[in-house]
């Protein structure tokens, strides 16, 4: 269950536009993409122009699919390494709750080499929530227990220092590869893999969330599919011979009464509209 993410999404969209807003979803066994999207089928209506529009995804790969092996089996789980989204507050934090839902019982865990700070943040969310479950990662270059399928390359602090000028240089030199390069870089506490909370692999049932999304018109379009909206019900009109109640009040009564209702309803009138009312 993730009631805590169904809270966060209860106050987060209260003021984003939700009209025509959908979650996209693509995913095999070795990609995984959550997104935020707008369907440009649909009108947008006059109503919603000024507010700000939500974009922002989640993209990841399978830690199988790596072509160097030199990250390890990492639980097969799905490595995020991109991940932006528009507006801050926990949106982003929303689609790796989806993200987690569709990877199912694989799983997601960090980029194994360059976490940005808003990363590390979602992060620290998903590990100090409860209702998330968390499988330890063991280190591929040098395991400490068996078996080989949670061995991974080990994330750590190093690579997300905050000094800009040193991230930029981290950014052009890194490779999926420089597991030593990440080490020597890393504070000492976070060479001890239970130190980091990016070296675990995260597991939810979010099925709770797509619930509350569809209860708010934002339905999750899976592989393809088509976002299967709510259209909005027209008002209905009740029948007076099928369904009111008979009344002993006439046609002319009705009409009569009615006039006079109209007659004496005070109305705003505009200055241009008295003075140009009688001419042709």
């Amino acid at each position: 269950m993730t009631s805590n993410a169904v809270s966060l999404a209860r106050t987060l969209f209260r003021d984003v536009e939700t009209r025509n807003l959908y979650i996209k979803v693509e995913v095999d066994k070795q990609r995984i993409s959550v997104s935020y999207q707008y369907d440009s089928k649909r009108s947008q209506p006059a109503d919603f122009g000024s507010k700000k529009k939500l974009n922002g995804s989640v993209i990841g790969y399978a830690a199988s699919v790596n072509k160097d092996k030199s990250l390890g089996l990492c639980h097969n789980a799905y490595i995020i390494d991109q991940s932006l989204v528009n507006k801050k507050g926990g949106y982003g934090n929303l689609l790796y709750y989806l993200t987690m839902h569709f990877s199912e019982s694989n799983g997601i865990t960090a980029d194994r080499v360059l976490s940005s700070a808003d990363a590390v943040n979602s992060w620290n969310r998903l590990y100090d929530d409860p209702e998330v479950t968390k499988k330890l990662l063991d280190d591929f270059h040098d395991p400490k227990t068996p078996p080989i399928e949670d061995d991974c390359n080990l994330a750590s602090s190093g690579v997300y220092g905050n000094n800009p000028k040193e991230s930029e240089t981290l950014k052009t030199k890194h490779t999926q590869s420089s597991y030593s390069w990440n080490a020597s870089l890393a504070d000492e506490k976070y060479k001890i893999t239970k130190a980091s909370k990016l070296n675990y692999v995260y597991v939810a049932n979010s099925s709770d969330l797509i619930d509350f999304f569809a209860s708010i018109n934002i339905p999750v379009a899976v592989n393809g599919e088509q976002p299967n909206f709510k259209d909005e019900p027209s008002p209905t009109v009740t029948s007076p011979t099928e369904t009111s109640p008979k009344s002993d009040i006439s046609d002319f009564e009705k009409m009569f009464a009615s006039y006079l209702e109209e007659s004496f309803t005070l109305k705003k009138i505009s200055l241009s509209s008295l003075i140009f009312k009688n001419k042709s």
